[in-house]
């Protein structure tokens, strides 16, 4: 499996101050040169008056030379707004405070044409700010390179969109109610990183085969809250790469059924994830080119199952320290669907009740190493509160889970606690404490 990039750090530059700006400066302490927008009609107090200020986020852009800042005040700006020169940051008061419209966005989203903020240069950074209303949210073009921080694209068609060649990472980005999709990030070469924010509430307009995110290529992505994201495809994060996915939430959807929550096509890491789903698959993976899936404490719950749990085709792949809990009664599948040549090591892991721990066709041929798992009811994993709303997946004292495991490398549980916490590590995502 290919290793895996740091997450990036963000560099604040240090250039002494050029133009003063507003009292309410988005770029306060940011020590670069800077141009202020003022939104029309808002009364804001300049410092010692301003001469370089903005009522068009446009304006200012045209403005602004390589290693400036666009600093724009709260407001709402109803433009469609060109980042074509390298090097520039935009950067706003804070996503909700900052707000940049569509022109058209009376209109439906779907049906218009406008991009409400497209990045077409090299070395752009644009923070605090949301975008809303348009076709598209935000759209990186040709060889575009961007790192987002601290952004809300809501109600638009697309909420991201970027192009073959262009290359961005993401932190703190949310995507919320955006009709068709969620992001759609072309072109095989590189990797998106994508640390915290919300995706939640994507394709409900159902014009689109993927819900949260389409990848076309490899997704790294941790601290991530996802929900009712619908697509027949995939309902959350679809990658035809490889699928990192770290410390990050799958809550239950309002709406059964769809398509997997997540898929992958080029293997997937899943650690330290807590899911919910509603008749729908958590993971769909398969494998290409020597990669691999591997699960570490996942904790999900289905409450309708009408698939397995997990489905791997043709994947080498190493499950440890799962709790996958049925709660529909019913047991009717294994968790975990194994197709091709899957070679499955299986170890740790508590299957509360699916009917069986694996299920496969007649063309299954791979292998199937298994070890210190439990397969039983919910009363007999004596789990601390599996049936609320809200579901308490940790073992009681009494559990049979409880120092029942082999001993395997991870050395923390789903809550980031030492394991083991007695004579032995527990069976499943949890430790007894």
């Amino acid at each position: 499996m290919r290793a895996l990039p740091l997450f990036p750090l963000l560099l604040l530059g240090t250039s002494s101050l050029l133009f003063t700006a507003c009292a309410d400066d988005p770029c306060k302490g940011q020590g670069v040169h800077r141009l202020s927008v003022v939104a029309p009609g808002e009364a804001h107090q300049l410092v010692e008056g301003d001469p370089r200020r903005f009522a068009s986020i446009q304006d200012a852009l045209d403005f602004a030379e390589p290693g400036v800042a666009v600093c724009v005040s709260p407001g709402v700006y109803r433009e469609a707004i060109r980042l074509e020169t390298d090097s520039v940051r935009l950067i706003g008061a804070g996503a909700g405070e900052t707000i940049l419209e569509s022109r058209f966005s009376d209109d439906d989203p779907l049906e218009g044409g406008d991009t409400v903020l497209g990045l077409y240069a090299m070395d752009l950074f644009v923070s605090g700010l949301t975008l809303q209303g348009g076709a598209r949210g935000v759209a990186l073009g040709g060889e575009a390179e961007a790192e987002l921080v601290d952004l809300s694209a809501e109600e638009n068609g697309v909420g991201l969109l970027a192009l073959h060649g262009s290359s961005l990472t993401l932190t703190d980005v949310s995507l919320v109610r955006n009709g068709a999709t969620g992001a759609l990030l072309y072109g095989e070469e590189g990797a998106v990183v994508w640390t915290g924010g919300e995706i939640l509430g994507n394709g409900t307009l159902g014009r689109s085969d993927i819900g949260g995110v389409f990848a076309e290529r490899d997704l790294y992505a941790r601290d991530l809250r996802l929900r009712d994201n619908v697509g027949e495809l995939a309902g959350d994060l679809h990658s035809t790469g490889t699928l990192l996915l770290e410390s990050s939430t799958l809550e239950r959807p309002s709406v059964s059924g769809g398509g997997p929550r997540l898929v992958s096509q080029g293997g997937a890491v899943l650690r330290a994830v807590s899911a919910h789903t509603d008749g729908a698959a958590v993971l769909q993976a398969a494998c290409r080119g020597g990669a691999e899936v591997r699960v570490e404490n996942l904790a999900l719950t289905d409450v309708s199952p009408i698939a397995p749990a997990i489905r791997l085709q043709g994947c080498p792949a190493e499950i440890l320290h799962g709790t996958f809990v049925d709660l529909s009664g019913e047991g009717r599948f294994g968790a975990i669907s194994l197709g091709g040549d899957t070679q499955l090591t299986l170890r740790n892991t508590a299957v509360i009740g699916y009917g069986e721990l694996t299920m496969s066709g007649e063309r299954w041929t791979g292998e199937l190493a298994e070890s210190d798992n439990f397969l039983g009811t919910a009363a007999e994993a004596s789990l601390m509160r599996p049936l609320e709303v809200e579901p308490d997946l940790r073992p009681q004292s009494d559990s049979p889970l409880v120092d029942a495991g082999a001993g395997v490398s991870l050395a923390e549980d789903l809550d980031g606690r030492p394991r083991p916490s007695g004579l032995g590590p527990d069976i499943g995502a949890y430790e007894h404490y």
